[in-house]
């Protein structure tokens, strides 16, 4: 039997932290997380000195497939072709049929999780000119 004041104060607050962390330890991490990119390659701003083959987009989760998109664009804005998109465990692949010009490229991606979640992003990689030197970009100077 509670006493005083003081003693049913602190019983509620005991049980009141006690209930909080109950739930912040048995509520799983997984359920409020969507599935983001990781990495990619090429990454972020990287510029490519040599031939690339593939874009990839690395998540923290499977993708699904069927809800995925991915562009890639020049410079100017023109489309470019990419051979059909597959997945490989976390990963998704798009194959290059042809070489891409030196110049600065943008690549465009949604896709969703389990969860059904969408979620989407891009960035902007660089292609080297064959000595190595930066490409110049149509539209900046």
């Amino acid at each position: 039997m509670i006493r005083t004041f003081d003693e049913a104060l602190y019983q509620i607050r005991t049980w009141c932290i006690s209930l909080v962390l109950a739930l912040v330890l048995l509520y799983p991490a997984q359920a409020t997380a969507h599935g983001g990119l990781k990495s990619s390659h090429p990454g972020k701003n990287e510029v490519v000195a040599g031939r690339l083959t593939e874009i990839r987009l690395d998540f923290s989760e499977k993708p699904e497939l069927a809800v995925t998109s991915l562009r890639l664009a020049n410079s100017r804005g023109d489309i470019i072709d990419l051979g059909r998109t597959a997945l490989k465990g976390n990963s998704i692949t798009a194959p290059l049929d042809h070489d891409l010009a030196p110049g600065r490229y943008h690549v465009e991606w949604k896709t969703a999780g389990r969860d059904g979640h969408p979620v989407s992003g891009d960035f902007y990689f660089e292609i080297a000119n064959p000595d190595l030197t930066p490409p110049l970009v149509v539209g900046e100077g």
